[in-house]
């Protein structure tokens, strides 16, 4: 995952797809495999519905360090296992919209540096321990279950940050 790119061949949109779809096949054989992209490059605006074609995910995702150029969207998707963005960079704008984390969702160590909206999203449980928000973040009608916790510990809000209408049902720690 070349750095110093700023496209992607067809050839990346298919080995990309091809490992995804690399675990969608193991989990019908019965293996929970995750998709590890850590330190990953992604220097396009993204939407990962419309790529893969899917809206449910049941193994885990490892963004750790990954880089991201572009615009990323996670909207309207489920994921039934861990997601982890720990340590990514986001240059542009995050859109999770009406999503549902229904395992771990973690963005510890994460920068943003365009805006985030996570408006409707559901999190089981969420650790955004020394998450960094640089441009504005939206949580209006999201829901933290908090199953086992919901950590915000040392997380920098350098814009405004919307919790209009949130709920925060378990443990919760700022």
């Amino acid at each position: 995952h070349n750095k110093t790119k700023t496209e992607w061949t067809e050839e990346d949109y298919r080995k990309f797809r091809e490992k995804v779809y690399d675990r969608i096949d193991d989990e019908k054989r019965g293996l929970i495999n995750p998709l590890e992209c850590i330190g990953y490059h992604f220097p396009i605006n993204i939407n990962f519905k419309e790529l893969l074609g899917l809206d449910t995910y049941n193994f885990p995702i490892y963004f750790s360090e990954a880089e991201f150029d572009g615009q990323v969207d996670f909207s309207d998707c489920t994921f039934n296992n861990t997601f982890s963005l720990g340590g990514a960079r986001f240059g542009r704008d995050v859109l999770i919209r009406y999503s549902h984390f229904n395992d771990w969702f973690y963005p510890r160590h994460t920068k943003f540096y365009g805006s985030v909206n996570l408006r409707g999203t559901t999190f089981v449980n969420a650790d955004f321990h020394d998450t960094v928000f640089n441009d504005k973040v939206d949580f209006r009608d999201s829901k933290f279950e908090g199953k086992e916790l919901t950590r915000f510990l040392d997380v920098k809000f350098n814009d405004k940050a919307n919790f209009e209408n949130t709920i925060f049902c378990g443990k919760t720690l700022f």
